[in-house]
């Protein structure tokens, strides 16, 4: 399931003169965010500080399986397109990992929504895809979705 299926008409977070605050935080989360793009992954990390979430960040895939071997992630965001080891093949190698890692959600980042990349990403093993570049009611959809609800904090 995509979390384009999923989501609502209208978000839960309060808008302020164009400026969109969470109502939840999920500080305890271990989120990790994956991108060969500095600025992507800057860019995702301060839309994750909203949310008092602090990302582990990777700019490969091979970090990524260092990290992923040696971290408990509540969530993995991978960008799809990277050079040396793509996204589908760094999950696949996350999903490998024995333990909670191996079962932890993996959501794609990805410039490609289209039906038929969206059936491939989960014939891969991602549990949803989001579209890059992805916006803040998105991710705020599927922090509520895809974080275990006991980390998730009301404000």
């Amino acid at each position: 399931m995509t979390i384009n299926q999923s989501i609502p008409e209208k978000s839960k977070n309060k808008s302020i003169a164009g400026h969109t605050e969470p109502e939840f935080i999920a500080s305890c989360a271990r989120v990790l965010v994956i991108d060969d793009m500095r600025t992507n992954l800057a860019v995702i990390e301060a839309m994750l500080d909203s949310f008092d979430i602090q990302p582990d960040l990777a700019s490969d895939g091979t970090t990524a399986i260092s990290l992923a071997q040696n971290i408990q992630y509540d969530l993995i965001l991978t960008d799809y397109m990277m050079p040396k080891m793509d996204g589908i093949e760094t999950a696949r190698h996350i999903r490998a990992i024995k333990g909670k890692n191996g079962e932890m959600p993996i959501i794609a980042l990805t410039s490609n929504i289209s039906e038929q990349a969206e059936k491939m990403f989960l014939s891969h093993g991602f549990n949803a895809v989001l579209p890059k570049p992805m916006g803040y009611d998105i991710l705020n959809i599927c922090l509520r979705k895809w974080l275990p609800a006991h980390l998730i904090k009301e404000i």
